[in-house]
């Protein structure tokens, strides 16, 4: 709901282009830095722990900005978003591997990035609704108050459902479905990939703010985004099955193609056409 139009926000306070591409590292560094040491420690000591706090941290951020009156207090604020990201994203990945086999694995990854698409769809237009209606206070307590069913659903699945998640995963079984995987290249990827996921969500928002959009029109692009992503995360299964290499270089294809329009077409229409390309590629 929030996190789209943070560098609307962050300009109030009169945060420059560079002040939030420095916001967006904030977020990001401390994901970078701490996902792989997370998941270490997930694997010796259990998922639990790790991931009712990164889901608690995550809802409990969005009072945070209440706080902030200056550019420096929203980057320590994105800091700590990146801490508590850290330990959800990656853990959350590791809780389906670890109750699916192979076979069911890539349709239960699919229908997790669908949820996750799905709320990213729904909460950016309503998050710039209630800016243009009431204002970015609101919006964060409302933010919360829309988070904390997460908490408690978090803890029931966690304390009565699924205590195994409790138990250190199987590396031999993990060892055995990641063997064939070159993640060189999948890690180079991904980097160069989300290089511009975080120019989106990080510069994107005042560059279209800029071009005279409110912030609801900004959120709807976001939603478009989201819709876009969550269509191609449903059937993902399908996608998959045109080839890794085929999905992938028609991703970065589609991806390259819609970025180079944007910098020339402004309009909101197709501005919105090309977001949904975006969100196309990115899913």
């Amino acid at each position: 709901m929030y996190s789209p139009l943070i560098p609307i926000y962050a300009q109030k306070f009169g945060a420059s282009y560079f002040d939030l591409g420095l916001i967006g590292v904030a977020w990001s560094a401390p994901y970078i830095l701490l996902s792989i040491i997370v998941g270490m420690l997930t694997d010796r000591f259990g998922r639990r722990f790790f991931f009712l706090t990164g889901i608690a941290g995550c809802v409990v951020i969005a009072l945070l900005f209440l706080l902030t009156s200056e550019v420096w207090h929203i980057m320590v604020i994105r800091i700590i978003n990146g801490v508590v990201y850290s330990f959800t994203w990656p853990i959350v990945e590791a809780i389906i591997v670890d109750f699916t086999t192979l076979g069911e694995r890539t349709k239960a990854m699919g229908k997790f990035s669908f949820s996750w698409a799905l709320g990213l769809l729904l909460g950016p237009s309503i998050g710039g609704l209630i800016v243009e209606m009431l204002d970015f206070e609101n919006l964060f307590l409302i933010s919360f108050i829309v988070g904390l069913p997460a908490i408690l659903i978090a803890l029931y699945v966690t304390i009565f459902q699924c205590k195994s998640i409790l138990n250190v995963p199987d590396r031999e079984e993990l060892r055995a479905s990641s063997g064939n995987l070159v993640f060189s290249s999948i890690y180079l990827t991904i980097m160069t990939y989300n290089s511009v996921v975080g120019l989106i969500f990080g510069i994107f928002p005042a560059y279209v703010e800029s071009l005279g959009m409110d912030a609801f029109q900004i959120g709807m692009l976001f939603s478009i985004l989201g819709i876009a992503r969550a269509i191609t995360f449903l059937y993902s299964e399908r996608i998959a099955r045109m080839g890794e290499k085929r999905s992938i270089i028609l991703a970065l294809a589609i991806q390259s193609l819609s970025l180079s329009l944007i910098t020339y077409l402004h309009d909101y229409a197709s501005l919105l056409l090309l977001v949904t390309m975006l969100g196309f590629s990115l899913g």
